[in-house]
């Protein structure tokens, strides 16, 4: 979701929600933050690194005992701008090694314009 809410506010509002852990970026403008939440209890997160438009982590299960990593992305929704987020992301594939690497997120790409919807919820 996109939250548009800025990095002081977040963590009064995560508090209230039902995990044990977060990271989040903030949102820039109207342009929102990403947040990634989960219960420790049950997954291992470790922060790789934190970007203004990306989040890449380590995620680990305990019982597989197969950590994976996780990229969250929020594109720019300015398409001039795009290119920075997917250089970012080539850039972070070099240092993968063969590890799985699930990326996932808003890439702010549209195969048709009339598909996007401009909502406050």
């Amino acid at each position: 979701m996109d939250t548009r809410m800025t990095v002081d506010r977040a963590p009064a509002v995560i508090q209230r929600l039902p995990f044990s852990d977060w990271v989040h970026t903030s949102a820039m403008g109207m342009s929102g933050g990403i947040w990634v939440l989960w219960h420790a209890a049950e997954v291992t997160v470790r922060q790789l690194q934190l970007g203004p438009r990306m989040i890449h982590l380590e995620v680990e299960f305990p019982r597989l005992n197969n950590p994976f990593l996780m990229t969250a992305v929020y594109n720019y929704p300015q398409a001039h701008l795009q290119h920075q987020v997917w250089n970012d992301l080539i850039n972070l594939s070099n240092s993968v090694n063969h590890a799985a690497w699930m990326v996932i997120g808003d890439f702010n790409n549209l195969l048709f314009q009339m598909k996007k919807l401009e909502a406050v919820l």
